[in-house]
């Protein structure tokens, strides 16, 4: 087909405009480093459908990564063991439980108490705890309830916390041994009964954050004690701050992560105020150190002691983005990127992957060096459950479950 004679200045310089537009954008896409998938395996143990993949988090234990999944499905050696009044002596020599391929049920650990089995407890689903060690996955244990928060500290001292099939409140779990045994622990001071996030582990010490408030424990889990909350904060009135921002509890939950030096750290954001409230807080006696109201929020905020408190920012009203770094009170500016958008970031304190840009001109930015210095890669979306590997710094992508009811899994390395 021929074309007409007055579109053919106007095809010239359409041309004349895609094409170096598209060697362009060809080289920078060539140039950003491709992903490499490692070994796939299938999970040689067999989970009950229906799975609910939106719970499944990662931690790091020691150079593995201990991973949790919740499950609609039932099993029914684990409603037996947990509905068993002998199920400490049946499944765990003193009231110990050794994690690893035979999947142990962890209500094995809970002795009998008052308040099992009796009216007002809640019936819980089940979940798996599985353990990421040399490019393999395995189920190393099981439990009947809702496992709603694990973490470790840097010298294997662990926590497992969970709602259990039978009992009121919170149940707690400890390991000395980054996960491998675990042991029912009598705890007291938490006033807590669902959804737990562990900031943060050093020795006998830890924190956790749950509905709200933050708690302190420096004997190893048995006692417990409010630090923060949601009402101290918003009680607290800064001499130059935004009073809108505490005016009842119109904003989002506090968002919580402890840095190295024991200071926390709090923030709350205000949409229509386009500004946020960043609290320090000593992470032992819960004082606060101070108070700064800053312009724009954190789109992302992570952070544990033993890697560092790290957040994306973005600026208002200039939406401008940059990666930052909270330390000892201070406010470090490892990247800036302008108008350019900044998400989804993840670290291990060495490694920090996070996305940037928009559209075509999206790809991932990876640091190597704990955010000094940055290379492109190209963006990892596979269509299947994926996580970050904190214990690696790479991503674990799982296949759920196909027509024959295996789950396949690998590890893709950026």
């Amino acid at each position: 087909m021929m074309v007409p004679t007055w579109v053919r200045p106007w095809f010239a310089v359409a041309v004349l405009i895609y094409v170096p537009f598209h060697l362009f954008w060809s080289q920078t896409q060539m140039s950003a480093g491709a992903w490499h998938e490692g070994l796939a395996r299938t999970l040689e143990h067999d989970l009950r459908p229906p799975l609910e993949w939106f719970t499944l988090s990662a931690t790091r234990a020691g150079d593995d990564t201990l991973l949790t999944l919740a499950s609609n499905g039932r099993d029914a050696e684990v409603e037996a063991c947990s509905e068993a009044r002998t199920c400490r002596h049946d499944c765990a020599a003193g009231g110990r439980v050794e994690a690893g391929p035979a999947a142990p049920i962890l209500n094995c650990s809970i002795p009998p108490s008052a308040d099992a089995h009796s009216p007002g407890t809640a019936s819980h689903g089940l979940s798996y705890l599985l353990r990421g060690e040399s490019e393999r996955l395995t189920v190393v244990a099981r439990a009947q309830g809702d496992i709603n928060g694990v973490g470790c500290g840097e010298s294997g001292h662990c926590y497992l916390f969970g709602n259990m099939n039978g009992r009121r409140g919170l149940t707690g779990f400890v390991s000395h041994d980054a996960g491998h045994h675990w042991r029912w622990i009598e705890m007291q001071g938490l006033g807590v009964s669902y959804g737990v996030e562990v900031l943060g582990i050093e020795g006998e010490s830890a924190w956790i954050v749950s509905g709200g408030s933050v708690y302190f424990t420096e004997d190893g889990g048995h006692h417990w004690r409010t630090i923060a909350s949601e009402r101290t904060l918003v009680s607290y009135r800064p001499r130059a701050g935004n009073d809108a921002l505490y005016k009842g509890y119109v904003t989002d939950p506090t968002q919580w992560a402890l840095d190295e030096t024991g200071r926390l750290y709090g923030y709350r954001d205000d949409v229509e105020s386009a500004s946020m409230v960043l609290f320090q807080l000593d992470g032992a006696s819960g004082d606060i150190l101070s108070v700064d109201v800053h312009s724009g929020r954190f789109e992302s905020l992570v952070g544990r002691p033993e890697i560092g408190v790290y957040a994306i920012h973005r600026d208002a009203p200039l939406e401008r983005y940059s990666l930052i770094r909270l330390s000892a009170g201070e406010w470090r500016t490892h990247l800036e990127t302008g108008k350019v958008p900044l998400s989804q970031l993840h670290t291990n304190g060495e490694t920090l992957l996070m996305n940037r840009g928009r559209g075509d001109g999206a790809h991932m930015m990876l640091s190597r060096d704990g955010g000094d210095s940055f290379e492109r890669r190209r963006t990892y979306s596979p269509r299947a459950v994926t996580i970050f590997d904190p214990a690696t710094g790479n991503f674990l992508r799982i296949d759920p479950l196909d027509e024959t009811g295996d789950v396949d899994y690998r590890w893709v390395r950026p």
